[in-house]
């Protein structure tokens, strides 16, 4: 099976963003980036992209939002179903 290498994953959103300043700490638990959250998100994420040897990065969304992003990541390469 052929595999892909460094894929990106991203996620992002046109909300107010994370400062500039904060990026470097959002994955500290305990950190909300939600008045009514709870702080362990993002937390969570880090420790699962962690787990897999994977990077993870926050940047500002062309949106102007936050965008994360995901790379490392190694998936099987998809070719069409044979008939």
């Amino acid at each position: 099976m052929d595999i892909a290498s460094n894929p990106l994953i991203a996620g992002l959103d046109d909300g107010s963003g994370i400062p500039e300043t904060d990026r470097d700490t959002v994955f500290d638990s305990g950190y909300p980036t939600a008045a009514e959250g709870t702080g362990v998100g993002l937390t969570t994420v880090q420790h699962i992209v962690d787990a897999r040897g994977w990077s993870v990065t926050v940047i500002e969304s062309e949106a102007g939002g936050t965008r994360f992003e995901i790379t490392g990541v190694e998936c099987p390469s998809r070719t069409p179903a044979q008939n």
